[in-house]
């Protein structure tokens, strides 16, 4: 379990418990649990394409588009590792 800081809720950390990847050296595309249910944590590719990211709108200025395996979701909603 990993301890982060929570950018959605300043000052508070997040705990997280890491449910799907493939590779345990924490570079690879991976999902983690974490401690508040409405949320889970994932770990991707940032998606730097412009014309992409224009598709996708704006965001706010802490988050980033990240591109993940649809794998690594299939998984999570199954509840396979």
């Amino acid at each position: 379990m990993r301890v982060i800081q929570n950018d959605s809720r300043p000052g508070e950390n997040m705990r997280l418990t890491k449910k799907h990847g493939d590779c345990d050296d924490g570079t690879c595309p991976a999902m983690w649990d974490t401690d508040d249910p409405e949320l889970v944590a994932i770990r991707g590719a940032v998606l730097t394409d412009a014309e992409a990211l224009a598709d996708a709108g704006p965001g706010a200025a802490h988050e980033r588009v990240v591109l993940l395996p649809r794998s690594i979701l299939e998984s999570y909603r199954s509840g396979r590792p």
